[in-house]
């Protein structure tokens, strides 16, 4: 599958999410309203970040032994399956009996946690999958996968929501279905016969390689996170409600971003380091059609966020400035999002630990400083300007370090202007 037939299907499937999830979350914010929301969000925000980070770097460090290293990607495959589900039984036992103790989660029910432990374990499995997926350019099959769950996911909620059975139980049952179907599907389309085996040596291997690149990515995810951390924690569920929603709403600017990286990461992990041209040529020119949809995209948010109280509720009236503020950070992170891939498919992932370090850095102190003051607005302030950090810096360090130019990195000459012309064109005949 060719590079721009990824993005193509990237950018469809995550238009179609982003709808889905859009109509998710209006019935979500009607129903359970700012307190129920919130709790929703708490919960979800530990039992997902869990599952994303739980395996210390093992699945980051997956396409690179499985692409550039002398071990095949079956003996990969088999060692890190392995070894996921053996972290993911550990922390879920782990969980489980700090319950039991009354040491955690002593305000949830057991099913809840038990419900927690399930999103924590297929979230983990899930992600681990799609990195192979993504090593052999094989993204639309993900995509296909992905679109389905989400479909399902929003039919069930439609069907609780009539039937009047919508809660925080029963929504917080049908998040977990994307995860495990997702993970069934992705398993059954590998079409391989796996061994449970665990290559110590591999995995030790890969474990000093991933874990570089796991600390920048938890750095800038916790960069996204942390605010609402610091709101459940300063302002409480109801506050934190109605953050979420200004949060996944500006959320919705990063389907541009989200579309390429990973077509990008899987084209750079397949092109020869000694082709650093044509690498700089690719990274150039998809930062600056991404850095540009996104800001028409974000103006056309910005007019939208009259509609938040309608459509969601007078209730949550208060997302409209955060929204806003948001959006802004967003348009540079945007940059950051993609560059990250240029620095660790080429092994390198060090530059981007260092920048998402000094920018989760930047985040907490201006959260900590401006929540008490001006409250959701502050979390939304402080965010952007680590988010403006973010992309500022890596373009500093592209032309600065990297031997990139400012004009390369944000205008077109005719031959790009083409090339979107036939990427357009691709898009809106499929």
């Amino acid at each position: 599958m060719g590079y721009k037939k990824n993005i193509a299907s990237n950018f469809l499937t995550q238009i179609s999410i982003s709808v889905l999830a859009f109509l998710v979350s209006i019935i979500v914010s009607r129903v359970l309203g700012t307190e129920g929301k919130g709790i929703s969000v708490s919960f979800l925000l530990f039992f997902q970040t869990i599952g994303q980070y739980g395996h210390f770097g093992i699945t980051y460090a997956t396409p690179y032994f499985s692409k550039k290293t002398e071990y095949t990607s079956l003996e990969v495959l088999n060692s890190n399956f392995t070894y996921t589900i053996v972290i993911c039984l550990i922390m879920s036992l782990t969980i489980i009996l700090g319950k039991g103790l009354g040491l955690i989660f002593t305000q949830y029910s057991y099913f809840m946690v038990i419900l927690g432990v399930c999103i924590l374990t297929f979230t983990m499995i899930a992600e681990f999958l799609s990195t192979f997926y993504i090593a052999d350019e094989r993204i639309v099959e993900v995509n296909k996968i992905n679109l389905n769950s989400n479909i399902l996911k929003l039919g069930a909620m439609i069907i609780l929501w009539i039937t009047n059975t919508l809660n925080l139980y029963t929504y917080l049952l049908i998040i977990s279905f994307p995860v495990i179907f997702n993970s069934i599907f992705l398993i059954k389309n590998l079409k391989v016969n796996f061994k449970f085996v665990l290559n110590k040596i591999l995995i030790k291997k890969e474990l000093k390689f991933g874990l570089t690149i796991y600390l920048a990515t938890l750095f800038i995810f916790m960069n996204y996170k942390i605010d609402q951390f610091f709101i459940d924690f300063m302002l409480g569920k109801s506050q934190l409600g109605i953050y979420s929603t200004a949060v996944s709403l500006a959320e919705l600017l990063f389907m541009i971003p989200s579309s390429v990286s990973s077509a990008i990461l899987g084209r750079l992990y397949n092109m020869s380091n000694s082709n650093e041209n044509e690498r700089k040529r690719l990274t150039s020119n998809t930062i600056k059609v991404t850095f540009y949809i996104t800001l028409v995209l974000m103006i056309i948010g910005m007019f939208c966020t009259t509609l938040i109280p309608i459509v969601y509720g007078e209730a949550f009236r208060e997302a409209k400035a955060p929204t806003i503020i948001l959006f802004i950070g967003i348009l540079f992170a945007s940059i950051g999002r993609v560059s990250s891939s240029y620095f660790q498919s080429s092994g390198k992932p060090k530059v981007h630990l260092y920048i998402t370090f000094v920018v989760f850095a930047v985040n907490v102190v201006f959260n900590a400083c401006l929540i008490p003051v001006i409250g959701i607005n502050g979390a939304a302030i402080a965010s952007s300007i680590s988010y403006a950090v973010y992309g500022i810096v890596y373009v500093i360090i592209f032309i600065k370090k990297e031997n990139f130019t400012f004009e390369g990195l944000f205008l077109f000459n005719k031959e790009e202007i083409n090339s979107i012309k036939e990427m357009k064109n691709k898009i809106f005949k499929k």
